[in-house]
């Protein structure tokens, strides 16, 4: 049992070289041993490659098996370890009996720990999982060269369009659409379902750590993020919680 649970034995508080923009409401901190309580989340990041395997039911290496593309199956199989390895630390169970289950849009839930809430993203390098006893969604992105424009025409709002086109920096674009994308996956119900109905409500400014995000008359607290390698990411949060646990596992594991 010991070393089923080394991914957390030695974690690493980073310092700020290393994490360039973190929001101030982020508490530094070594791996929470409980569950967060009400009104905490906890997000964690960790590579890919450090990321180590466990048995897994069938039903979620039949989906394995069904993605064609390699690299995306291994990111799907790295997430599927990490949250396992995770919960199953919590609730003191063997990883492979954690219930998953998916929502009709494809969301994972947990079935049998309705309070527990989380979200899964990656990066081609890094896996990203926030848990939070509220409703929660998590985006990275890797900023890449991308048509800025025409991207924002296409899916955001006028007034984001606007403000992207006045901007000189393409950081902005990734920051407003994570806030963007964070805010749709903890709605749950899909980015093609809500996209076009999604729009920031204050400004995108590099200097503010909360952006609120409007779905449909819903509200969304987003705090966004830019590490180092120009990886961007934010969580969505239906309020404002007490505290964001932040552990970051990128050195942790070397």
């Amino acid at each position: 049992m010991a070393q089923r649970w080394h991914l957390f034995s030695k974690i690493f508080v980073m310092t700020s070289p290393y994490l360039e923009k973190i929001p101030s409401h982020f508490h530094f901190s070594t791996f929470p041993e409980v569950i967060p309580a009400e009104r905490e989340a906890i997000i964690v990041i960790a590579p890919i490659s450090t990321i180590k395997p466990l048995e897994l039911p069938s039903i979620e290496l039949l989906r394995a098996e069904a993605i064609t593309h390699q690299q995306s199956r291994l990111r799907y199989l790295a997430a599927r370890y990490l949250l396992r390895s995770i919960v199953a630390k919590w609730l003191g169970s063997d990883p492979q009996d954690i219930s998953i289950a998916l929502s009709p849009s494809g969301k994972p839930f947990l079935p049998q720990h309705g309070m527990l809430h989380f979200s899964i993203s990656h990066t081609e390098q890094l896996i990203g999982i926030c848990f939070s006893s509220l409703p929660v969604g998590l985006d990275l992105e890797q900023e890449r060269s991308l048509d800025v424009g025409a991207l924002a025409k296409r899916f955001f709002t006028l007034e984001e369009s606007v403000f992207l086109d006045q901007s000189s920096s393409p950081a902005y674009f990734f920051r407003l659409w994570c806030c963007r994308e964070a805010a749709i996956k903890a709605d749950g119900r899909g980015l093609g379902q809500l996209l076009a109905s999604t729009r920031v409500l204050t400004p995108i400014d590099e200097k503010k750590d909360l952006v609120q995000v409007q779905i449909e008359g819903v509200s969304w607290i987003t705090y966004p993020w830019l590490l180092s390698g120009g990886i961007h990411g934010s969580v969505a949060l239906c309020e404002q919680p007490d505290v964001i646990h932040w552990c970051d596992l990128r050195e942790a594991l070397v």
